[in-house]
């Protein structure tokens, strides 16, 4: 039986609880660290594949993050656009749209802004997708970092919002 891809009100594939509870119980359950690292990097290349641009912003936020934690963070931005894929057709990304919401979310003071206006958005529009971006902003420690990690996600999330084509 397959199940039918709801919309939320933005365009963008509804994450169902039991996606989100499937897909991160598999993640788990990958063995070593490098077997984690060889899972993300084929969810990475099948993003480049599919979109060049997504692929970009993930390249481009993750490596602001220190050395320590940049695995951690590309890792999350890959489960993010995932999450989403498993749920449905994702738009692809428009070079101009692209260029203005890619400067604002590398641009690192802007963090605080980002989170407070994308999450409230999100929350409405895809509660278990808000849901993962906060208990992925936990692992990081100290407040900046979390901040950071969750101005990521959310600005993912509306670089897919950007780009829906609406009827």
């Amino acid at each position: 039986m397959t199940i039918e891809t709801r919309i939320t009100k933005i365009g963008l594939p509804v994450l169902r609880q039991e996606t989100y509870d499937s897909f991160m119980a598999q993640v788990k359950d990958i063995g070593t660290y490098e077997d984690q690292i060889k899972f993300l990097e084929e969810l990475f290349k099948q993003i480049s594949e599919r979109d060049s641009l997504y692929a970009l912003f993930i390249q481009g936020a993750s490596n602001l993050y220190p050395q320590r934690i940049r695995d951690m963070a590309c890792g999350d931005l890959i489960l993010g656009y995932e999450l989403l894929r498993m749920e449905g057709d994702l738009p692809l990304l428009d070079k101009e749209k692209f260029e203005r919401r890619y400067n604002a979310t590398m641009n690192r003071s802007l963090a605080i802004l980002n989170v407070g206006h994308n999450m409230g958005i999100i929350e409405r529009d895809n509660p278990v997708f808000a849901r993962f971006i906060k208990e992925s902003s936990v692992h990081y420690g100290d407040k900046p970092k979390m901040m950071e990690i969750t101005s990521d996600l959310s600005s993912g999330y509306m670089f897919l919002a950007d780009n829906v084509k609406r009827g």
